[in-house]
């Protein structure tokens, strides 16, 4: 798979970028007359997957990189650096679900925090894009609104910045809800009986705060977090 999917650097958010991040000085400009300029627009490259290397000859110069550090994020942000020397690295980070056949915890491990899991009327957990992930590759909806996961998410995070990526890339980040009627069946394979819209919308806002805050605490304030919004 070559690491030729790009996308905008627009996906930032001035929410969780530090101001230094965003062309801004934290001080404000010097004289009340004078404006700070602001970056030009420059081009991500998104590399999803696992890549043995992710030199790019024939595209680039990039403003960012962004990867899946998978379960040797160290080796991973090596092969980033070595390809894409000079350019900040930021690590991918599904917020909105899981594929538990490669999760690095055990079954043990999620069988034991059910309620982490969105479930359906019928108790079984709800599984999303279901027209491309089934079986062992099934994807299941999580609970943004659930402080365990919301914890297990920061903590997550804080290891990812721990290994030395320049940030983090926060996926599926829906600030209105895509468990909608319409979609039961060709995209989610059941409602929540946990979360309504306005609950999921709280719940979202309070995983991004949590996020924020632990990464705040254990040092790595000035590292970049971005998320990309989805709206059903």
């Amino acid at each position: 798979m070559s690491p030729t999917r790009a996308c905008l650097a627009c996906l930032a958010i001035a929410l969780l970028l530090p101001l230094s991040a965003c062309g801004a000085d934290p001080d404000g400009p010097a004289d009340p007359g004078e404006t700070t300029p602001l970056p030009t627009g420059g081009i991500t490259l998104m590399a999803l997957g696992t890549h043995d290397s992710y030199a790019t000859p024939d595209a680039g110069p990039f403003a960012l990189v962004i990867i899946s550090p998978e379960q040797k994020p160290g080796a991973a942000l090596a092969r980033a650096r070595d390809g894409q020397p000079g350019v900040p690295v930021l690590a991918y980070l599904n917020t909105m679900d899981i594929m538990l056949s490669r999760a690095a915890a055990p079954d043990s491990f999620w069988d034991a925090r059910e309620d982490w899991f969105l479930h359906d009327e019928s108790a079984a957990r709800v599984r999303v894009r279901i027209g491309s992930y089934q079986g062992e590759r099934s994807r299941y909806g999580m609970n943004v609104a659930q402080p365990g996961y919301q914890a297990y998410l920061a903590d997550r995070a804080v290891e990812l910045l721990g290994a030395g990526y320049d940030g983090l890339q926060l996926d599926n980040v829906e600030t209105s809800t895509s468990y909608l009627p319409r979609y039961v069946g060709s995209y989610v394979s059941g409602l929540p009986v946990e979360l309504d819209e306005a609950g999921w919308y709280a719940g979202e806002v309070a995983m991004l705060r949590a996020v924020r805050t632990t990464v705040k605490a254990a040092g790595y304030g000035d590292r970049v977090i971005l998320f990309n919004h989805i709206r059903a």
